[in-house]
């Protein structure tokens, strides 16, 4: 193997795809591609690693560069979606949260935007090493 960069492409496709890079608590909207934190993060699914195990494994692989090709660009809409209904949610105390007019369990809820039939190919371009610990982390 000759001492360079390699280019580990991606095929993104697919019925529903959410890439939300700035949205906070109930509205979550999407941007039209792929961004490289939420690529990195299905890597590292992929490979089995866990969220709280994820520090020591993302480190190289931020070095790598990323480009996105949009080859269906997909279309924009949104879902309403709720969560905790008849079994409550948990507060940041760890106690079910309910509602102070009735005493019954809280549902969240919330409108989450998503891009329907998109499609998308991701290249990472790195040095050797970088794609090693791919191979390495993924067993």
């Amino acid at each position: 193997m000759s001492s360079g960069n390699n280019t580990l492409f991606l095929r993104l496709a697919g019925p529903m795809q959410s890439w939300g890079t700035s949205s906070r608590f109930q509205l979550r909207r999407t941007d039209t591609y792929p961004s490289k934190s939420g690529v990195l993060g299905l890597l590292l699914c992929a490979m089995g690693i866990r969220r709280e195990d994820s520090s020591r494994a993302l480190v190289p692989l931020t070095a790598l560069l990323m480009g996105v090709r949009v080859d269906r660009c997909g279309i924009l809409d949104w879902d309403y979606q709720t969560a905790g209904a008849k079994i409550g949610i948990r507060s940041a105390d760890g106690k079910i949260k309910k509602t102070q007019s009735t005493g019954e369990y809280e549902t969240l809820l919330s409108r989450r935007q998503y891009l329907y039939d998109a499609s998308f190919l991701v290249a990472l371009h790195g040095s050797v090493d970088t794609n090693q610990c791919l191979r390495s982390c993924a067993g």
